[in-house]
């Protein structure tokens, strides 16, 4: 018995499973395909402004990758922007059983995004668009989470490549 364990023990260790190697073009090429992912809004009310549209695409961008979404193709958001907020007020009382004081909201039964225009109204569009693209990637996560991530984008400034991040500071 000694003599097998000691020539178990001497015997040269089977080569292991190499771990697969990327290449810089393995790399690019993937980096490549992420950065293809685009983002469309639809604008169900044909109201908001260029300037929130090309920011609230920057973000669904930026989300896409940072989720590793297998979206291919184009990710379309629909929203819905009120730039009256009465308007907005009208919307809500049609629609949600119980009526809220937010500035928007993602709907997940519709998948939709619903936005009343305010002076916060980029964070806000950054919020729900994380809520819309994090529920497009998993089934489910707790709220804490979910919320967590939506507010500590929602301080972001949307760039042409996506979101520029800034730590917050603790309050």
């Amino acid at each position: 018995m000694a003599l097998a364990f000691l020539v178990l023990l001497l015997a040269p260790a089977s080569p292991l499973a190499q771990a697969p190697t990327f290449t810089d073009e393995d790399l690019a090429r993937y980096r490549e395909e992420r950065l293809r992912q685009s983002v469309e809004l639809l604008d169900l009310n044909r109201t908001l402004p260029p300037e929130a549209r090309t920011a609230a695409e920057a973000a669904g961008r930026h989300f896409l990758r940072f989720f590793g979404a297998p979206v291919h193709g184009t990710l379309v958001i629909p929203l819905r922007h009120f730039p009256d907020w009465s308007a907005y007020r009208d919307y809500l009382a049609r629609n949600q059983p119980f009526p809220f004081d937010w500035t928007g909201y993602y709907d997940p039964l519709k998948r939709e995004i619903v936005v009343g225009k305010r002076w916060d109204t980029q964070a806000v569009l950054v919020h729900e668009i994380n809520h819309f693209v994090f529920d497009t990637v998993f089934d489910e996560a707790p709220v804490w989470l979910r919320e967590g991530l939506a507010e500590y984008f929602e301080t972001s400034t949307p760039t042409p490549e996506g979101l520029d991040v800034v730590d917050q500071t603790s309050s």
